[in-house]
């Protein structure tokens, strides 16, 4: 149901816009990403991620367990760059509403942001299920 839902809302309106967040995943014990003990991948404990994506992906509020992982172009109102991420997992924070999406950290310094920053303004478009 959820993803007829989602499915009819990409055709329907293509772009959204809102706030994001970067990812927070606790690295292991002695190991650190980005300089951060804070940013390792929750990926990275099989060989080559779940669906290969280790480093590009990002979490919302309505993907479910199940769900085929859904690319999407999130572009930041503040900087302009873009980049693609696969959403495939699912995000308590954001099905609260603080945010849209809660992305990679690797997403967020690509879109020209520092990690001590936290949020941006977006603008999400969906390319569909992969």
């Amino acid at each position: 149901m959820i993803a007829a839902i989602l499915a009819v809302a990409m055709v329907t309106t293509p772009t959204y816009t809102d706030r994001m967040t970067w990812y927070a995943a606790r690295c292991p014990a002695g190991v650190t990403s980005l300089g951060r003990t804070d940013t390792c991948s929750p990926y990275l404990k099989k060989p080559h991620g779940r669906g290969g994506e280790t480093k590009w992906y990002a979490a919302s509020g309505w993907f479910r367990w199940k769900m085929k992982p859904v690319a999407v172009i999130v572009t930041s109102k503040t900087t302009g760059r873009s980049v693609r991420l696969i959403v495939r997992d699912y995000c308590d924070a954001c099905a609260k509403g603080r945010a849209i999406l809660d992305i990679s950290p690797w997403g967020f310094i690509a879109l020209g942001h520092e990690l001590g920053k936290g949020v941006d303004k977006v603008w999400i478009r969906y390319e569909g299920a992969r």
